[in-house]
């Protein structure tokens, strides 16, 4: 089997049929950040401060506040 029928074989994604603008390109980078930076600083229930001293050194490895909505798997 070559190269280019094992490429066949894998599935794509079809190339978009207009092209974004840049306006639009820009409101959802915005709309993405402004998710982010709110989940970014929303704490959950029912954690304390104490309980997130035991990770301070994973906070700053990953860059997150720990406790946060983001440290849940939802953010990058």
């Amino acid at each position: 089997m070559d190269y280019e029928s094992l490429l066949q074989k894998i599935p794509g994604v079809a190339t978009p049929k207009k092209k974004q603008t840049f306006s639009t390109r820009l409101k959802w980078t915005g709309i993405v950040l402004l998710l982010y930076f709110i989940l970014s600083e929303t704490y959950l229930l029912g954690v304390n401060a104490q309980k997130l001293a035991y990770f301070e050194q994973l906070a700053a490895l990953i860059g997150a506040s720990m406790g946060t909505i983001i440290t849940l798997g939802i953010g990058p």
